[in-house]
C-alpha cells in the first residue's frame, strides 16, 4: 500500500492522472485479494473465488484499459471522475451479487467463467478464461501503443498491467501476490521518474536536449573549451507565419 500510495502521490505531483488511477487500481486489487482470497482454499468453489475474485480478475484489465487510453487532463477532469464512478458502480454490483443469494452467485459464476476456447487454455491458472484473454489483449495493446508512440508512461502502464496479471494469478500462494503487486507499483514509479527526467531535460517539440541538459553538461567540463552559439535571422517572423511545428 505504501508503494502504491507513493506512486499515486508522485503521479499526481507530475500531473499524470493515469498513474494515479492505475496505482489506486493496483492497491484496490491487492486489498481484495488479501481480504477475500488470502486464507481461503483456492480450490473451494466458494463465492470468494467464484464471484469476488473472478469479478476482480475480469474487471481489472477492462479498467486498466480505460485508464491507459485516457489523456492526462487533470485529476478533477470529467474523464477521471467518470472512470472513478464506473469503478464504484462495479464494486456496488459485486456487493449486490454477493448478498443476492445462491442463484445470483451461480449465474455470475457461469458468466465470469465462460469458456470461449478449450479448457486447456486456462486449466493452469486461477484466473478464469475471460480474464486471461482480456489481460492478453490489453497487455498487447498497451505494448503496441508504447512501441508506436515511444512513451515511457505507456510502457510503465503496460508493465504494471502485465505484473498485476501475474499477481492475480498468484493469489492464494502466500506473499507472492503482494510482492508482485508491489512490483507493479514500482514499475509505475520508475515510469513517472523517467518521464519527469524527459520533461526536464528533453525539449518536447524537437526531441533535442534542452537548457537544463546544457547547463548540466557545462558543469561537467574542465580545462579550456569553446562554446559556439548559432542563431537564425528573423526566426520569430518565420514562427509567427508558419507555426512552431513547421
Amino acid at each position: 500500500y505504501f508503494v502504491a500510495a507513493l506512486a499515486a502521490i508522485v503521479g499526481g505531483w507530475f500531473k499524470c492522472p493515469r498513474m494515479v488511477l492505475m496505482a489506486t487500481l493496483i492497491a484496490g486489487a491487492h486489498w481484495v485479494v488479501q481480504a477475500f482470497v488470502a486464507g481461503v482454499n483456492i480450490y473451494d468453489r466458494g463465492p470468494e473465488i467464484t464471484v469476488i475474485y473472478a469479478g476482480l480478475a475480469v474487471l481489472f484489465p477492462l479498467n486498466a484499459a480505460l485508464v491507459a487510453v485516457k489523456p492526462d487532463r487533470g485529476l478533477l477532469s470529467l474523464g477521471v471522475l467518470s472512470r472513478v464512478l464506473f469503478a464504484a458502480l462495479q464494486i456496488v454490483a459485486l456487493i449486490v451479487v454477493w448478498d443476492a443469494g445462491e442463484s445470483a452467485r451461480t449465474f455470475t459464476d457461469d458468466v465470469l467463467h465462460t469458456r470461449v476456447f478449450d479448457k486447456d487454455l486456462d486449466y493452469w491458472s486461477l484466473l478464469p478464461q475471460p480474464a486471461l484473454l482480456l489481460f492478453a489483449l490489453v497487455s498487447a495493446g498497451l505494448l503496441a501503443r508504447a512501441l508506436w508512440k515511444g512513451g515511457v508512461l505507456d510502457g510503465g502502464l503496460f508493465g504494471a498491467v502485465a505484473v498485476s496479471a501475474l499477481a492475480l494469478h498468484a493469489a492464494g500462494n502466500g506473499p507472492l501476490s503482494s510482492i508482485l503487486f508491489s512490483l507493479a507499483a514500482i514499475v509505475l514509479l520508475a515510469a513517472v521518474g523517467q518521464e519527469s527526467y524527459r520533461l526536464a531535460y528533453i525539449d518536447e517539440l524537437t526531441g533535442l536536449p534542452g537548457r537544463r541538459a546544457l547547463m548540466h553538461d557545462l558543469m561537467t567540463l574542465s580545462g579550456a573549451y569553446t562554446v559556439a552559439m548559432l542563431d537564425v535571422d528573423h526566426f520569430k517572423k518565420f514562427n509567427d507565419t508558419y507555426g512552431h511545428d513547421v
